[in-house]
């Protein structure tokens, strides 16, 4: 068991090179996260809507570390069991439900379904016709399960994409183009993160998407990896 941190449930986590953080929306300001024996560096974290498991992707990219969430306020947490996965993937995690994560692999055009149970990770939401469409960094699910995720494509186009959870794509946003974006919602307003300068953006969740500058945020740490994560039921927005 690891814990002591007090956490907000609403604010969004963030994976960087070593460790994981909590964002605090309200002053920019990052709170590490007690270190875990299990994982070293990690590729993605996702809690549950009702807030009882954590699930962190282990830089190995093929093994999953899953732990009962005694409490987020203040944050503890006990390690329950390893899940090894039939086949590696590299892009954040997400859970859809009690025996369901989506994360991602490079270079597919869909997102990797990975089955608690087995571990058996499967082809899920097909992403795009587009040739080497795959998510750039980051994926949330909203409150009505929708998943809403980055993608760049074989032409470096970056996109907001929102697809309903059996799969069709609902929205698609043309985004500057950039190394890369993170996203969260805070106040009932979603964000981006721009990878490549940190700058923050506001975006309307409707037509004509208008992209806002709002602050520009400083990582704790130099790292290559920064990737936001945040529980469903406070991810409100949805596209239209």
């Amino acid at each position: 068991s690891c814990g002591g941190t007090s956490i907000p449930a609403s604010q969004p986590f963030v994976v960087m090179d070593n460790a994981i953080y909590a964002f605090d929306p309200e002053n920019g300001s990052f709170t590490e996260l007690p270190p875990s024996d299990e994982y070293t560096n990690a590729l993605g974290i996702t809690i549950n809507s009702d807030e009882t498991k954590m699930w962190v992707l282990n830089s190995d990219a093929q093994t999953v570390f899953e732990y009962d969430v005694n409490s987020l306020v203040p944050f503890d947490i006990t390690y329950n069991q390893t899940i090894s996965l039939s086949t590696t993937v590299t892009r954040d995690l997400i859970s859809v439900d009690s025996t369901t994560l989506y994360s991602a692999n490079d270079n597919s055009l869909y997102l990797a379904n990975i089955d608690l149970t087995t571990g058996n990770v499967s082809n899920g939401i097909f992403l795009s016709t587009t040739p080497f469409t795959t998510v750039n960094y980051s994926m949330l699910i909203n409150s009505l399960n929708n998943i809403i995720v980055i993608t760049n494509d074989i032409d470096g186009f970056l996109y907001l994409r929102q697809y309903d959870k059996s799969g069709p794509l609902l929205v698609q946003v043309t985004l500057p183009a950039t190394v890369g974006y993170t996203m969260f919602e805070y106040n009932n307003t979603f964000y981006l993160v721009d990878l490549g300068n940190y700058q923050v953006y506001s975006i309307l969740s409707s037509s004509p998407y208008t992209l806002t500058p709002e602050y520009t945020i400083t990582p704790p740490v130099t790292t290559s990896l920064f990737i936001m994560s945040q529980i469903n039921t406070y991810v409100t927005t949805n596209f239209t």
